[in-house]
């Protein structure tokens, strides 16, 4: 970062910030390129996506300015963000969560076998969203495991300091009070998961308790969820980190010329959020594109829509991933199972259901979309993001219910952006019973952090061990395809992203392959 000391507090280039973060996501994207296409392939895709990136940063930003950050709110955002960060299990430092033992079978087979992953002895190819392990990959290629892991875990923690700092900005954040509070929101954000517990042990369904965060409290009857930031950074920190960045990216910058190459950016991470904020930007499009209509503005409207930064990345980003991503069963419903479809058939849906649903709205996001409408009633995105949270839990994408927990991202951290904001205009003003609600609600949404920590102190103190690392799995080369629907395919040669995209394997590739998948069998004693 670009920084100065001026009247006691650091400067930050507005230009510096937004390259490192557009970096943070264009960087692993060109890894995938170079590292599983075609050589020629890779490399062009590459230069004109950077040669994108270069375009909008050269054109929008001529002049440097600046935005002030206090010394000590800085150092306060790193220290958070380190033991955040170390606490999420990520790195393998705390206490990891069961989906770990999938998350280090995929890091240790892009660090062990040669790109794109093949797996020799099932002809598998590995075909899950795994963009965001592209440089701990790499890194743990040049220097092994342990590296590759310390690698993760400062590009975690990088990721979510580019993501608070455009957050501080966006707000015009630059006090340790009020960037206290924002630290605060951020990593304790959520609904009030354990009013919904509580109101599902009185139903019958659980026994009331918060370890665990109680975030899964409708699955007993309505199998939905929306994840609150903490259990995002402990289970799916790779479909949540970039989207945390693109959302205060977007909100600061709305422009058309850029909005699909900042939209793409965001879908080799994590494809159910970029859904998710796909029907944000074009709701919001949609109504800009209007405006120019009506004024007459034609021209003006297509230069934005086929803008090069928009164009070079649907022809680039979105072709390429869009290829490899419906490669996945999961989501093109190839083997039977998956697909897109309603989440509950109307004719199977029960009056216990629907108020469940019905408690899952108000709970989740309502509580809080009332408490701020005052101040974003005339704000379109404001709709907009309680529209996308009425609908998320609708659809059903796959065998369970990422869609729902994933596409809702964005439009939540908007939301939590929006109480960010009121809470800290609140903070200068006389105390009102609607800002004291807000405060309480935002207390009791806190348990669910509580909750999630206890779990990991309860687990330590019943095994008897720290760190807590789930890698059972250790690799997915011997898995059955038909049952790892998420992860692999089948014949990939058969697709068209394998078959005219992806880069051919050498003898050689095959061969160190073999030796990778021995190594594993021999330590699984298969």
């Amino acid at each position: 970062m670009n920084k100065s000391i001026k009247h006691n507090r650091i400067a930050i280039s507005d230009k510096i910030l937004v390259l490192s973060a557009y970096l943070y996501m264009v960087v692993p994207i060109v890894i995938f390129f170079v590292g599983w296409l075609k050589y020629y392939v890779g490399i062009a895709l590459s230069a004109v996506l950077l040669f994108g990136l270069y375009f909008f940063i050269r054109k929008r930003y001529k002049e440097v300015q600046y935005f002030y950050i206090e010394p000590i709110a800085l150092l306060a955002i790193i220290v958070a963000i380190i033991v955040w960060v170390y606490l999420s299990g990520v790195g393998g430092y705390f206490c990891q969560r069961q989906d770990w033992h999938y998350r280090n079978a995929l890091l240790r087979d892009l660090i062990d076998y040669t790109w794109p992953v093949i797996y020799p002895e099932t002809g598998n190819g590995l075909v899950y969203y795994c963009t965001f392990w592209m440089v701990p990959a790499l890194f743990g290629k040049m220097f092994g495991w342990e590296a590759a892991n310390f690698c993760l875990y400062l590009w975690t923690c990088i990721g979510i300091f580019i993501s608070m700092l455009l957050i501080c900005k966006l707000l015009g954040l630059s006090t340790l009070k009020k960037i206290g509070i924002m630290i605060c929101l951020y990593v304790c954000w959520s609904g009030l998961n354990i009013l919904g517990e509580i109101a599902m042990a009185v139903w019958g369904h659980g026994e009331g308790s918060i370890i665990g965060g109680a975030f899964g409290w409708p699955e007993y009857i309505s199998n939905l969820q929306y994840t609150p930031n903490n259990a995002l950074l402990e289970w799916v920190f790779n479909q949540t980190i970039v989207p945390w960045i693109v959302v205060p990216l977007f909100l600061q910058d709305k422009r058309i010329d850029i909005l699909a190459y900042l939209g793409l950016c965001m879908f080799p991470f994590a494809p159910f959020p970029f859904v998710g904020f796909f029907g944000i930007c074009v709701m919001w499009a949609l109504f800009e594109a209007v405006c120019l209509i009506k004024e007459s503005k034609y021209k003006q409207l297509l230069k934005s829509v086929f803008s090069i930064p928009n164009i070079i990345a649907i022809l680039s980003v979105f072709v390429v991933f869009g290829l490899l991503f419906l490669c996945n069963a999961a989501v093109n419903g190839s083997t039977g199972a998956g697909g897109m479809e309603l989440y509950t058939e109307s004719e199977d849906y029960s009056n216990k259901q629907f108020l469940c649903t019905l408690m899952f709205y108000v709970l989740e996001f309502l509580v809080y979309s009332v408490l701020i409408f005052k101040e974003n009633k005339k704000n379109l995105i404001y709709w907009i993001i309680n529209i996308i949270l009425v609908i998320c839990p609708l659809i059903k994408v796959g065998t369970g219910r990422d869609f729902c927990m994933r596409a809702s991202i964005p439009a939540l951290f908007i939301l939590m952006i929006m109480v960010i904001r009121k809470i800290c205009q609140a903070q200068t003003e006389v105390l009102t019973t609607r800002t004291a609600i807000l405060i309480a609600v935002i207390a009791v949404s806190s348990l669910s952090l509580v909750g999630d920590w206890a779990m990991s102190l309860r687990q330590i103190k019943e095994t008897g061990s720290y760190p807590i690392v789930a890698d059972d799995v250790r690799s997915l080369s011997l898995r059955d395809a038909a049952l790892e629907l998420n992860f692999l395919i089948e014949s990939p040669e058969t697709t068209p992203f394998f078959r005219y995209l992806a880069r051919d394997k050498s003898e050689r590739d095959i061969e160190r392959d073999f030796n990778v998948s021995e190594k594993y069998h021999k330590e699984q004693e298969y």
